[in-house]
């Protein structure tokens, strides 16, 4: 039951994000003003706007203006569900007050992540806000998980020790590649991610997100010049491979942590 009231709440939240990605851009306020086509303008109905469900039944296209609706926002629906109920289930313990805050938090989280891997797709930029908001959420889920677990904050196996040290020695190492390259290579907020990466997951987890980014980076931009598509001077953003690979970690660590058990050894 919690699985499936995670993905819904997960569809929702997921709309929510796109109607941030959406107005991020044009700087309009995501709190105020109703919903609206971005063709033609019209408010949209709330039968308009149920995640998923209304695509479908409008088939993909503006009840108004027949303009074709953007896949990106089924899928951001889809993809948003996903990951709470894989990421936020195993965070639950209903009898432990701290999971529940632990839950929000790893919600609002993913959320943020969402949206930047989106937003950084659509306009090769990483909008800084959420990546500090992200940084601090991070910051904030370890050390409750220290509590939960009953660890010393301060000793040299906690989370919060190890989290800190991995993600700020990324985030000098990714912020060092930007500066000598003067953001050819990647960009400074690509920095930010990798701290956020680093504190999240720590040793040896955070390896295994930039092996993954790096893997999946590498891949697309072969492709990507195999169609005829790119070349090496093509520009690809950085930090949606950066957020699969930790969603990816998150992951193994979640449900297959044998799989790293040699990196830990």
């Amino acid at each position: 039951m919690v699985l499936f009231l995670l993905f819904v709440l997960g569809l929702i939240v997921g709309s929510f994000c796109n109607v941030v990605i959406l107005r991020l851009k044009s700087e309009e306020s995501f709190v105020r003003g109703r919903s609206h086509c971005p063709k033609c303008r019209h408010q949209l109905m709330w039968y308009d706007n149920v995640p998923v469900v209304s695509f479908v039944l409008l088939r993909g296209k503006c009840r108004y203006c027949q303009k074709k609706i953007s896949w990106q926002y089924p899928f951001v629906e889809l993809i948003t569900g996903f990951l709470f109920a894989l990421l936020i289930t195993p965070q639950f313990v209903s009898t432990q007050t701290l999971t529940w805050v632990i839950s929000l938090l790893m919600a609002g989280l993913i959320s943020i992540l969402v949206i930047i891997f989106v937003y950084d797709l659509k306009h090769m930029e990483i909008p800084m806000i959420p990546a500090w908001i992200a940084i601090v959420l991070s910051v904030i889920i370890v050390v409750l998980q220290d509590l939960v677990n009953e660890v010393s904050l301060l000793s040299w196996g906690s989370n919060t020790v190890t989290g800190l040290i991995v993600g700020g020695s990324m985030f000098l190492f990714f912020y060092t590649l930007t500066v000598y390259s003067h953001e050819q290579w990647m960009g400074a907020g690509d920095a930010y991610i990798a701290l956020t990466i680093g504190i999240l997951l720590g040793w040896p987890y955070t390896l295994v997100a930039f092996l993954i980014a790096f893997l999946s980076g590498s891949v697309i931009g072969i492709s990507m010049m195999a169609l005829s598509r790119g070349t090496l001077k093509t520009q690809v953003p950085f930090a949606p491979f950066l957020i699969f690979g930790l969603f990816c970690a998150l992951c193994i660590e979640t449900y297959m942590p044998s799989l790293v058990t040699p990196l830990i050894l």
